[in-house]
């Protein structure tokens, strides 16, 4: 069954008008980086809830729903294990840490990611 040519109007309409929101917060968000430091690590001027959208976002690609079930395959009990209990927790005291860290005085010392930036 094919598309309708209505349907396909509006297909397009809506990937424009995704394409002019994506552009919209890329050249917002070129504005504000004037170093290396903006660019790396945000200069620590993401709000919280900025963070989480993107840690779950970074958490329901694509590669989740095919590499993880893999490794269940592979590993069974300790796969399981690993990806539904162990994981989840981590990354729960990994966002509580961070958000605790950028309200407090360790900002200076805490490392922001794995590069050094």
């Amino acid at each position: 069954m094919l598309a309708s040519d209505k349907l396909v109007t509006y297909m397009w309409i809506l990937l424009a008008v995704y394409a002019a929101v994506i552009l919209f917060f890329v050249i917002r968000g070129a504005r504000k980086n004037t170093s290396i430091k903006d660019y790396a690590v945000g200069n620590i001027g993401f709000p919280s809830w900025v963070v989480g959208l993107s840690l779950a976002a970074s958490m329901t690609s694509a590669a989740t729903f095919i590499i993880n079930p893999g490794f269940i395959a592979l590993y069974g009990i300790s796969g399981v294990i690993s990806f539904a209990i162990v994981l989840p927790i981590a990354d729960f005291v990994n966002c509580i840490y961070k958000r605790l860290c950028k309200t407090r005085k360790c900002r200076k010392s805490y490392n922001h990611g794995t590069m050094d930036w």
